[in-house]
């Protein structure tokens, strides 16, 4: 009888251990860079602007394959993740007049921009030159 009780626990012990262990993860992960920026630019505001889905970038020192979603709206840079991934990840909001530069970073063949934001401890966001264009379409002075 106690071995039917073993087994019966397990499907239970399943279903809350791995969304536990898989929000631990995405929470790690989000500490690597995007939690810094969470400090200062987090946002509530819903996505009304030109936006790039799966997108691939990097915040910090944390890689985002294709899992960005990046939207340029009239107040600045908007960056967010899919729900499975939302642990830790806010949706940022970068206004316009904290982007302090944008440098061309090229390692081997691949290129990339990295965006250095203004607030203090803030990290590196980098992305691919197609979204850089968009950005400097709607911001022409940065």
């Amino acid at each position: 009888m106690p071995t039917t009780w073993l087994f019966a626990l397990i499907p239970l012990a399943v279903l809350v251990a791995v969304p536990a262990f898989w929000c631990g993860v995405v929470w790690v992960i989000s500490q690597f860079g995007w939690g810094r920026l969470a400090k200062a630019y987090a946002t509530d505001l819903p996505r009304t602007g030109r936006t790039f889905r799966f997108v691939s970038g990097a915040i910090g020192m944390s890689n985002y394959s294709n899992a960005l979603t990046v939207s340029i709206e009239p107040e600045g840079l908007r960056l967010a993740v899919p729900f499975l991934f939302r642990v830790g990840h806010p949706p940022l909001l970068l206004p316009w007049d904290e982007i302090q530069s944008i440098e061309r970073q090229k390692v081997l063949w691949h290129t990339s921009y990295a965006i250095r934001p203004a607030a203090e401890g803030a990290t590196t966001i980098r992305l691919p030159e197609r979204v850089i264009v968009a950005i400097r379409d709607a911001a022409p002075g940065i």
